[in-house]
């Protein structure tokens, strides 16, 4: 079994357009022994210059976490409306990018931003959020290796925590 950690953050839009910083999250993807952890992804329609583009991501079939949340319960990020992005952001003049993944969830009008690779986004309260926004130089698609269409692995993006060892069993425990 893999199980690959990523930080991020969580933005919630339902009081200000710019959003408000909630919190400090985990990623975990985790796929079942001998599953392949290639992914790949389309963009969905046409992305407006500037812009994340809304993506549809192909991978072997992975629980997927937030904070130990499944996207499997609780109706958590599983909503008709809810989103997913992927692409780059750029900051200080473009000395700092990372690759992020962004799940949007519309009821809670809030994004969960992740770092999949590159630089980290060091964000933990409103006032470097407001800073991280405001230094942005570039948001866009993902470069190749990462861009639409291309196949990679979770192993090759520099985030990643990998783990071969989950404690707990298929119940509740």
């Amino acid at each position: 079994m893999s199980t690959y950690l990523f930080s991020g953050i969580s933005i919630d839009y339902s009081s200000d357009p710019d959003g408000q910083f909630v919190s400090n999250h985990t990623l975990a993807v985790i796929y079942s022994e001998g599953a392949t952890t290639n992914l790949s992804y389309s963009v969905i329609g046409v992305t407006p210059v500037g812009e994340i583009p809304e993506v549809d991501m192909t991978s072997d079939e992975a629980e997927v976490r937030i904070d130990g949340d499944s996207f499997n319960q609780n109706d958590f990020l599983s909503g008709a409306n809810d989103e997913l992005y992927f692409g780059q952001v750029e900051w200080n003049g473009g000395a700092n990018s990372a690759l992020v993944l962004v799940f949007w969830d519309a009821e809670a009008d809030r994004d969960y931003i992740f770092v999949l690779g590159g630089d980290a986004i060091n964000v933990t309260n409103q006032t470097e959020w407001d800073s991280f926004i405001a230094g942005l130089t570039g948001v866009g698609q993902a470069p190749s290796p990462y861009a639409p269409g291309d196949t990679f692995a979770l192993s090759s993006l520099a985030a990643v925590d990998e783990s071969d060892t989950s404690i707990g069993t298929q119940f509740d425990d």
